[in-house]
């Protein structure tokens, strides 16, 4: 029986699993993904795994790249094989149907240069009809068009700017995988974005990726990451704009407020980060909006021991212009400050309203929070506001795990 060229990959990931002795289903858990995606990754008929399901399952199985490096060898010969015309055993040429290789594989259509970053906007305002599962399809669709696209600039501008719309949209990958509590394939995406902005040599996309890391490690409380990669950001990022700056410091205040320092240290900070948003409002690239300053603000008031200020300040969010999942999100946030005050009805009240959107949009990150919150009001669970928020973080994981 003929087998296709690609087939060898498909063999080499069942025969990596089997070697570690896990079933496709403790393969698809360590892996981040449904035991569908592993178990058509190990059948040739199946075609070529994504990159970033290869990429995950070599990962798991400590494979050391060898999975990776292999399907790359794989995908650039499907590359060289689709720019020869196809040709039957006698000469003749072969028909090959439209959108589609001489092997009937769909073929990747790179992305023009000016089209990437109008894409991306679009996928993103989809974002909150098709959930994190489609969102995450159509990204990564796009970064393989984005790879495409690379192999035919291999230099000058419209090159530069592929690299640095492929950093824009990895970082987003990373995003929609953090929201969905899928903290490796965050990190993997995340990489990936640094590696586009280093290709790019573009060093306001590397502060920028190293912020969105820093951001990601709160949801774990990592604080001396988040400080760590904040700082790095600022080092970076001489060149950034006035508002990226400005964000940038915002998060070495949430940092250094997590690792101890006192309120005036913080402060001194936030004031920083103040003049120089005002000095970005009139930036080509939008300083971010007041919504966003006041949370973050918050947060560092919170994370210094300041509850009851951070609580005020939530109050101060205007939160209309923002989705509905992003809504839920700071309302937990707010919830947390409100159970450090010592206000346990209305932190469990507020959280149980929000973990229903929150769970319907797939966002595991603001389940997560809720969960903070729920720690929080252990001196209080036998209060019958606590109790219900405690059903509805149950109800709201086996949502999501469903």
């Amino acid at each position: 029986m003929h087998e296709h060229p690609e087939d060898g990959l498909a063999h080499a990931i069942r025969a990596a699993r089997r070697t570690a002795r896990i079933s496709q289903a403790e393969l698809a858990n360590l892996a981040g993904f449904s035991r569908e995606y592993v178990s058509r990754s190990e059948r040739p008929s199946a075609g070529l795994a994504s990159r970033e399901l290869v990429s995950a399952i070599d990962a798991a199985l400590g494979c050391g790249g060898d999975l990776v490096a292999l399907r790359a060898r794989l995908h650039a010969d499907r590359v060289a094989r689709r720019r020869a015309p196809g040709e039957c055993a006698n000469g003749a040429t072969a028909e090959v149907a439209p959108g589609s290789d001489r092997f009937g594989d769909p073929v990747e259509v790179e992305v023009e240069p000016d089209s990437a970053s109008t894409e991306l906007v679009a996928i993103q305002h989809a974002a909150q009809v098709t959930g994190p599962d489609l969102t995450l399809s159509a990204t990564v669709d796009l970064v393989g068009r984005i790879d495409a696209g690379l192999t035919r600039y291999r230099s000058g501008s419209d090159r530069d700017r592929l690299l640095r719309s492929g950093a824009l949209v990895a970082e987003y990958a990373g995003f929609v995988c953090r929201d969905a509590g899928l903290a490796i394939r965050c990190l993997f995406w995340h990489d990936r974005a640094m590696e586009y902005a280093l290709r790019a040599g573009d060093t306001s996309i590397q502060a920028y990726v190293l912020l969105r890391k820093s951001q990601a490690a709160y949801d774990r409380r990592d604080a001396h990451r988040l400080a760590d990669l904040a700082l790095a950001a600022e080092r970076v990022g001489t060149s950034a704009t006035p508002s990226l700056r400005a964000e940038i410091i915002q998060q070495r205040a949430r940092g250094e407020a997590m690792l101890g320092a006192g309120i005036d240290r913080v402060n001194s900070l936030l004031d920083r980060a103040a003049h120089l948003r005002a000095t970005g409002l009139h930036d080509q690239d939008a300083a971010p909006g007041p919504a966003l300053f006041d949370i973050q603000v918050a947060l560092c008031w919170s994370e210094s021991g300041r509850p009851r200020h951070a609580v005020r300040r939530f109050g101060e969010v205007d939160t209309l212009g923002m989705s509905t999942r992003d809504r839920a999100y700071v309302s937990i946030l707010s919830a947390r400050s409100l159970a450090l005050s010592g206000e346990p009805d209305e932190a469990a009240s507020v959280t149980t309203a929000a973990l229903p959107v929150a769970a319907a949009a797939g966002s595991r990150r603001s389940v997560l929070e809720a969960c903070g919150v729920l720690e929080a009001l252990k001196p209080w669970r036998s209060r019958q506001p606590v109790y219900e928020l405690a059903l509805a973080v149950r109800s709201a994981r086996e949502l999501l795990d469903s």
